[in-house]
């Protein structure tokens, strides 16, 4: 699975609703395990993504980032940045917990929650 996939805010709605649904006793486990693994994915994520921010972007005359509305200035268009910031959202992971759609089915889930979900949920006679 990519990090980008996790970081996309479409997943963090599609996992929101796995966790406010009335799953079964595996499910709920499972998302449980899922909320702690995606927090520690998370947490390099963001350290790595302000180290690039504050190498890439614009800088006073100290040398410190300029910031408005709390965000780094300068990163829209430096193509430096971009790509590293690309090439660090493609960094591959590895999933810790996936489910069985039965675990999750009274999620009731649409076919689009589906798709963000890709790689962590799998039919019955599939493999893991």
């Amino acid at each position: 699975m990519l990090l980008s996939q996790i970081v996309n805010p479409q997943f963090k709605s599609t996992f929101g609703k796995l966790c406010n649904s009335p799953l079964p006793a595996k499910g709920l486990w499972k998302v449980k395990r899922m909320a702690g693994w995606l927090v520690e994915q998370e947490k390099p994520y963001d350290e790595a993504r302000v180290e690039l921010c504050k190498r890439y972007c614009l800088k006073d005359e100290k040398g410190e980032p300029i910031m408005k509305d709390n965000r780094f200035q300068g990163l829209e268009d430096n193509a430096e940045f971009l790509k590293e910031h690309a090439d660090l959202l493609n960094s591959e992971i590895e999933v810790k917990v996936k489910f069985h759609f039965e675990e999750i089915e009274a999620a009731k889930l649409t076919a689009n929650d589906l798709l963000v979900l890709d790689g962590l949920v799998f039919e019955p006679e599939e493999t893991e």
